[in-house]
């Protein structure tokens, strides 16, 4: 709970104190413990907890600016000394992370994808089938790419002039240097795809197959590279916040 609190505290460096203000305060910590206490109750154990009740109340700017309040510029000596992150934030930083690079990739895929089913379903006949699934594919995209890109922005928010100890940063270059193999098969992979995906749009003018097959071809083949490539660069960029950060120390 001390990590909730000093996290929450941290939120309000730079904020006036005022009756109202602590009144926010005091409402924000009963609703985050109240999360807490909840996300225990569902089988979580302490830092998932935490994590996650972290992550879920992000910033505070948007009631700050409800509230008319704004930060006072911070002192060198409290910008020197920003509230530090701690290891289970980090955890739980990496783990979301992960999730919105996922949907990231898979909105890509999902856009290739669904161009690849226009043209086939059209070769075949079956033009309302191709419509719907391009309609279908490219809505899927961009709900992936809005929640993903709001997560991300939020996640970014959480690491802003905050302290990374010794202790975070050496589990951040554990991490790094454990994904560099997974990296590497990724972007590997994914480029060797993507230069593939040229071979169904030759073999349909070389093979004289109906050209709309080949093209549907490319876009899965070419779909799949990319979706590895920037899942891979994200997950990695995850880590790299943490090892290649000013705020170390």
């Amino acid at each position: 709970m001390d990590t909730i609190r000093n996290y929450l505290e941290s939120l309000f460096i730079g904020v006036p104190r005022s009756t109202e203000i602590e009144k926010l305060k005091a409402d924000l910590l009963a609703n985050m413990e109240d999360h807490y206490h909840e996300l225990m109750g569902e089988g979580k154990n302490e830092q998932e907890a935490i994590g996650t009740v972290i992550s879920t109340f992000g910033s505070i700017d948007e009631l700050l600016e409800e509230l008319d309040v704004k930060k006072e510029n911070p002192s060198p000596e409290t910008e020197s000394n920003p509230a530090s992150i701690y290891l289970s934030e980090a955890e739980n930083y990496w783990k979301e992370y992960r999730a919105a690079s996922l949907q990231v990739a898979s909105g890509v895929l999902f856009i290739s994808l669904s161009f690849a089913g226009f043209l086939f379903f059209c070769s075949t006949g079956y033009a309302f089938m191709g419509v719907s699934c391009l309609i279908f594919g490219i809505a899927l995209a961009v709900g992936f790419f809005i929640a993903s890109g709001m997560k991300i922005t939020r996640l970014n928010h959480f690491l802003y002039n905050r302290k990374i100890p010794e202790k975070v940063l050496a589990e951040a270059k554990e991490k790094e240097e454990a994904y560099q193999r997974s990296f590497g098969f990724s972007l590997i992979a994914g480029i060797g795809l993507c230069i593939f995906s040229l071979f169904p749009l030759f073999a349909s003018i070389l093979w004289y197959i109906d050209g709309s097959i080949g093209a549907s071809g490319f876009f899965v083949t070419v779909g799949t590279g990319v979706f590895l490539i920037i899942y891979g660069s994200l997950v990695r960029h995850s880590y790299r916040q943490f090892t290649q950060s000013t705020y170390s120390w």
